[in-house]
């Protein structure tokens, strides 16, 4: 076992938890490296997990294809079109097993949600809203001037992408409001939200049309990514839309039983001919009405009570028992590359 990280901390937290966590006794302790080509020319090392800033997602990803190891990568797939198609290509032409990191399809509600869509629960859908809405104070992410730690190799950080001063909004969470390594909310909860939503009307499809309107309108910090977005996506059949505030939260709450449950801030609504369904990582309730109870009826469930339940545990099960198994993963490089491109049309339109 190898593990690394630009970061330190992050290097000596992961190898404790193999030491003294869920690995406890069953394990040597793990060699330690700031240099992923490290663990990639390690053979003894058969899979590799991928948790770094989008844009360092591709190039450690195929490094290790062509070392003939597995790869569990964070969502979402990649940063740009052009790093998905090469993706696609390398992973589709070895043998070995991918996993993106999109756990919602490992989610019991969400299964139970799409399989009731496609099988028409609330009739023909033609509109489906994602959306994801943050509380944030005006300044935001603010406007730091920390001079660069000493630990952090900056240039190996920013890598590729544009040669910018250290910014500490950069790196670790933040790095994904600037556009040089990510694509704001929409590659970030937008992934997967998107994912779930055409997974449940049809991967096969492809827009026409995509627009956007986006802004960074109120908020006064440093962020290159907009802090107000609306996307739509023109489908033969439906339109798709994503939506993101950064400074206005969603103030939703559902009824269930006898008590109030608050919105998680995210969520996706299938408005179909027979009702609307809305899903996240609470549950999924259904609207029901009647204009159209001629075609047939949908009645109201609301099952909301998952929080996240088990999904990230059942998502890396998933990946574990394909790479014993080497069969495709439920999240493989087909269904990101889908994914990739719908966050990543968003993105730039």
């Amino acid at each position: 076992i190898m593990v690394c990280d630009l970061f330190p901390t992050y290097v000596k937290r992961a190898a404790q938890l193999v030491s003294n966590g869920v690995g406890a006794g069953k394990f040597d302790p793990p060699a330690e490296t700031g240099k992923f080509e490290e663990v990639i020319a390690n053979k003894d090392v058969d899979a590799v997990v991928v948790v770094t800033p989008d844009h360092w997602h591709t190039i450690p990803t195929l490094m290790a294809i062509d070392a003939k190891k597995d790869v569990y990568c964070e969502k979402p797939l990649c940063a740009t079109i052009g790093e998905a198609v090469a993706l696609k290509e390398k992973i589709k032409g070895s043998t070995q097993v991918y996993q993106s990191g999109t756990i919602q399809r490992s989610g019991k509600y969400f299964q139970e949600a799409v399989e009731m869509i496609k099988s028409g629960y609330i009739g023909k859908v033609g509109k489906v809203e994602c959306w994801n809405h943050d509380e944030s104070t005006i300044d935001g992410i603010g406007n730091p001037t920390d001079p660069k730690p000493e630990w952090l190799d900056w240039d190996r950080y920013i890598g590729w992408t544009p040669k910018v001063e250290h910014n500490k909004n950069r790196y670790i969470y933040n790095f994904r409001w600037f556009t040089d390594y990510s694509g704001g909310k929409i590659t970030d909860w937008g992934t997967h939200l998107l994912d779930i939503a055409i997974w449940a009307m049809g991967e096969e499809k492809q827009p026409k049309k995509v627009t956007a309107s986006s802004g960074n309108l109120i908020l006064t910090d440093n962020r290159t990514t907009p802090d107000t977005l609306d996307v739509f996506w023109e489908f033969d059949d439906y339109i798709l839309s994503f939506s993101n505030r950064a400074w206005s939260p969603d103030w939703w709450y559902d009824q269930v039983g006898e008590r109030k449950v608050p919105s998680p801030g995210h969520g996706i609504f299938f408005h179909g001919t027979l009702g609307t369904m809305r899903v996240d990582r609470l549950g999924y309730v259904v609207y029901p009405f009647g204009a159209n109870s001629k075609l047939g009826k949908a009645e109201p469930i609301s099952k909301r009570d998952e929080v996240e339940g088990n999904m990230n545990t059942a998502h890396w099960q998933n990946w574990v028992d394909c790479v014993r198994s080497r069969k495709a993963p439920i999240c493989n490089i087909d269904v990101a590359f889908q994914t990739a491109l719908i966050c990543l049309t968003g993105k730039s339109a």
